[in-house]
């Protein structure tokens, strides 16, 4: 082959050889490597510091969540398309003028335990205790499982049911308040110790 052929192999496989930067590809890395980077923030910052009801609680909020305040209820949750998500709601409640007495949380328990269970089928206490939290304060807790409809999901219609389990708690604080904190999310978690929505609820604190 003589010199003249060498040069023009060479200079057509040179033309025939794909560019080393193609601006579509790089497009393409970049995109990826941003939404990694967005992946791994979101997932390392998983909570958030917020005050809700006039600054009245405090609790820290896991990552993607979201949360709403209206009429005086504080609720929060996590978007689940199609499917029943855990979900946590503050609400006051009105204290009588005669004081808090032992009978006055006794039935306010009896009334979270009724219209917990009217809002699905098959509910069952699991435990109830009586202790501090949320700061010093004192608290009723009421442990309960139950079945639910997804939502959306019509009257006969074809769908499974979830089974959920939560705690709804009677909060009086130290300053004569009176709070419903309820935490339900799809079973199990709540022998969870790394559970999104144990790290809200053991978050709160009641600040008057």
């Amino acid at each position: 082959m003589h010199m003249d052929d060498h040069v023009a192999h060479a200079e057509l496989s040179l033309a025939e050889a794909p560019p080393l930067f193609d601006p579509a590809v790089w497009l393409v890395a970049v995109i990826c490597l941003t939404l990694g980077a967005l992946y791994a923030w979101t997932s390392v910052v998983r909570q958030h510091e917020v005050k809700a009801l006039d600054g009245a609680v405090r609790l820290e909020l896991p990552a993607r969540w979201t949360f709403e305040e209206s009429e005086g209820v504080y609720e929060a949750h996590l978007p689940s398309l199609g499917k029943l998500g855990p979900s946590l709601q503050i609400r006051p409640i009105a204290a009588p003028e005669e004081g808090i007495t032992p009978k006055f949380i006794d039935m306010e328990v009896a009334k979270m335990d009724e219209a917990r269970s009217e809002s699905g089928q098959a509910y069952r206490v699991l435990k109830t205790e009586d202790r501090r939290a949320f700061g010093g304060h004192k608290s009723a807790w009421s442990y309960a499982a139950l079945v639910q409809d997804p939502p959306g999901a019509g009257e006969g219609a074809a769908v499974l049911p979830e089974v959920m389990e939560g705690v709804d708690i009677l909060v009086t604080t130290r300053g004569g308040r009176v709070y419903h904190v309820a935490a339900w999310a799809p079973a199990p978690w709540l022998e969870d110790p790394d559970h999104p929505l144990g790290d809200a609820l053991r978050s709160i604190v009641f600040k008057r």
